[in-house]
């Protein structure tokens, strides 16, 4: 990839969330300098901000999230926990309730690295701020891109300030990379440079969640770090409670198909009592509230069929939750994330032909396994709108196996775990091997 005017090159990352700072790393590998934007003013110091409305949920990185970014960023996972970031067996100190089953419980090796969002996000910003060649400019935002005069290179992107009035000026790029999320307007953009816009598939999940901090204490969960209670067929209802940095648990409500969480204390207590199992309710009931709830709301799953697509500008990439979102449930999000950067790395190193394709092609790939669990799981809901087909109401029908099987075979849950944790991909979910595996468990 070479500069337009054979100077050095520069690559473009629009937006400073977990994909796109690294993204940002991956790039320096590849590129003399580098430029986030940022439509947000960035804290100097551990703090959620304002763009990122979900970061007070529940987060984690998985086994295969913890290698991708300690491989990028050495030492960052030891760095976490010195600051109070946990690490935890992911089947051995969590407690995983599908369908009113719990996850059989054992030593499995695959660890989880838990803390909040604002301090992952932070120590990894801090860790981009300093290497060599990367600027942020911050509170600006991406208007639209910039094609040469063939229309089949991106070779920048027009950015105004995020403040009223801001001017909109051109920021020149060898590439761009659209890490925005899922209100990327990347399918506009490419529509307006005479492209098609990615197919996309959307399953409706009307998720609402409620989120608040308690003080944790010793005796809390005997032991363990997580909890996650995942809806029934005939209860709407889900939670997940995490230990957080500074002995305090962040618990996460949510509801289905637009079942809504209370924010006062009282109602929030009361829906976790009605949850399928009372594990999270056991706890908090008792608990020391810190703060007050936070509202957050999720409409749907969706993945953008970018590899499907039989022509893509040169110089323009997307990441993240621009290509696929899913339902939160299993806080897989950064770790894919990690993967699609990790990715981002082999495409660059193996040359700049059919980037586009190469990555997206790929990426399709990584998305495949937390796609087939979570969305598998919630078409099981005949009032889900997404793409009911004969596949896919098998999937669920599997899955509502796989989680009776995982509650008694602790093979079966670590194979589930390891989807979950990324380190397999959804061809296991087809191994003869497993499959006789779940029959037996269940019969």
């Amino acid at each position: 990839m070479h500069s337009p005017s054979g100077g050095r090159r520069h690559a473009v990352v629009l937006g400073a969330g977990m994909a796109g700072l690294l993204a940002a790393r991956v790039l320096t590998t590849h590129f003399d300098s580098v430029t986030i934007v940022e439509r947000d003013p960035l804290p100097l110091t551990i703090a959620d901000r304002r763009g990122v409305t979900h970061g007070r949920r529940a987060h984690s990185l998985l086994a295969r999230g913890i290698e991708v970014v300690a491989e990028l960023f050495p030492g960052l996972d030891d760095e976490m926990v010195a600051h109070g970031g946990l690490r935890a067996d992911i089947q051995g100190q969590g407690r995983w309730y599908n369908e009113g089953l719990l996850l059989r419980q054992a030593p499995s090796g695959l660890m989880a690295l838990m803390g909040s969002r604002a301090l992952l996000e932070g120590l990894v910003r801090n860790r981009v701020r300093a290497l060599s060649g990367v600027e942020f400019i911050e509170e600006h935002e991406a208007t639209g891109l910039i094609s040469d005069s063939t229309g089949k290179r991106v070779v920048g992107v027009r950015v105004t300030s995020s403040q009223f009035g801001g001017k909109e000026r051109p920021l020149d790029a060898d590439l761009v990379i659209d890490a925005t999320g899922r209100a990327a307007r990347g399918p506009a953009w490419l529509v307006e440079l005479g492209y098609e816009a990615p197919a996309q598939e959307r399953v409706r999940v009307g998720l609402r969640y409620a989120t608040r901090h308690f003080r944790r204490r010793p005796q809390d969960a005997a032991g363990d770090m997580a909890v996650v209670i995942n809806q029934t067929d005939d209860i709407r209802r889900g939670g997940v409670m995490i230990a957080q940095e500074n002995d305090r648990w962040l618990v996460t409500l949510r509801g289905y198909l637009d079942e809504t969480p209370p924010l006062d204390l009282a109602g929030f207590l009361g829906f976790a009592a009605s949850l399928p199992v009372p594990d999270i309710h056991e706890v908090i009931r008792d608990a020391e509230p810190i703060g007050e709830a936070v509202p957050y709301r999720f409409p749907a799953s969706e993945r953008r069929r970018y590899e499907l697509l039989d022509r893509f500008p040169e110089g323009y990439l997307v990441i993240g939750d621009g290509i696929c979102s899913f339902n939160p449930v299993y806080a897989q999000g950064m770790t894919v994330s990690a993967l699609q950067a990790a990715l981002l790395g082999e495409c660059l190193g193996s040359g700049e032909a059919k980037l586009a394709p190469r990555f997206f092609e790929q990426a399709a790939r990584i998305n495949e396994a937390p796609w087939s669990v979570v969305v598998g799981g919630d078409m099981r809901y005949l009032e889900m709108d997404g793409t009911q087909t004969e596949e896919s109401r098998q999937a669920g029908a599997f899955m509502a196996q796989v989680h009776l099987a995982a509650s008694r075979d602790q093979e079966v849950a670590r194979t589930v775990v390891r989807l979950i944790s990324l380190v397999d991909g959804a061809e296991a979910l087809q191994d003869p091997a497993f499959v006789q595996r779940v029959l037996r468990a269940i019969n």
